[in-house]
């Protein structure tokens, strides 16, 4: 696996060289955790041969280098998404090995920052999906996902304190593939997600308050061609969203604000 660090200005990313993790997995997720002037970078992936997921707590040196952690245990499960809060609660949802059915996982960071004591999953309706995305705040959680042998999109949210309490397990958002979403401290939400035809990326956003998350499905608009993308939100709504070309193994960012 390879990592590359960034300092994110107003018109521009500053990218530091590749750094070869000596772990070895697929489908990564990464989020920052900040705590005694440090910043960690947690990831979560899945083995290439076995239906099992780890995750690791590496930690950001200087500006641009990462000192990597050990890869721990995380459990059984396949093509995990991660969201980290900045008290330390980390949500993880995985999809079950030879089935669809998504399983929600919530834990937090030790005070040394350096392993995660995770808790039983949270009860969670039976919903059957794939290529899951999650994100939280300090009071919310949604969960975005692809109905199987299917294009339709769905979410699921609810309420985060130190458990989750689902209000809304399955409610139809559009239609697409490898959807991804972000949620900030005011309640935006921002979606990304992929045309089943064309290869097309489509953008959308919403608010999730305390009641019902209110998406607005009118102002889906049409980002650009690409493949796979994943969306970052900051809490004063600036945006960042990168994705693979059509064709070949480019990575391409965009910048933005709503």
């Amino acid at each position: 696996m390879y990592y590359r660090v960034g300092i994110v200005s107003p018109t521009s990313i500053s990218w530091s060289d590749s750094q070869t993790d000596p772990s070895s997995g697929q489908c990564v997720k990464i989020a920052l955790f900040d705590k005694n002037g440090k910043t960690y970078v947690i990831s979560v992936y899945s083995s290439w041969f076995w239906q099992w997921c780890y995750y690791q707590i590496n930690e950001l040196v200087g500006e641009k280098k990462i000192k990597f952690g050990k890869c721990l245990d995380f459990g059984s499960g396949v093509r995990p998404t991660l969201a980290v809060r900045s008290d330390g609660t980390a949500v993880v949802v995985t999809e079950t090995p030879n089935s669809s059915t998504l399983v929600c996982h919530i834990g937090m960071i030790s005070d040394d920052v350096s392993k995660i004591y995770w808790k039983k999953s949270p009860e969670m309706p039976n919903i059957s999906g794939t290529t899951p995305s999650v994100a939280i705040n300090n009071t919310h959680i949604i969960l975005l996902y692809r109905v199987s042998l299917s294009s339709t999109l769905k979410y699921a949210h609810g309420s985060l304190s130190d458990e989750i309490k689902w209000k809304v397990c399955s409610k139809d958002y559009s239609s697409g593939i490898r959807p991804n979403v972000a949620l900030n401290s005011k309640g935006v939400v921002v979606i990304a997600f992929m045309s089943t035809m064309g290869r097309k990326l489509y953008f959308g956003y919403g608010r999730l308050d305390e009641h019902v998350f209110s998406p607005a499905t009118a102002e889906i608009t049409r980002l650009d061609m690409g493949m796979h993308p994943y969306v970052s939100l900051s809490n004063n709504n600036k945006l960042v969203e990168i994705h693979r070309t059509n064709f070949g193994t480019s990575l391409w960012i965009s910048q933005g604000g709503m």
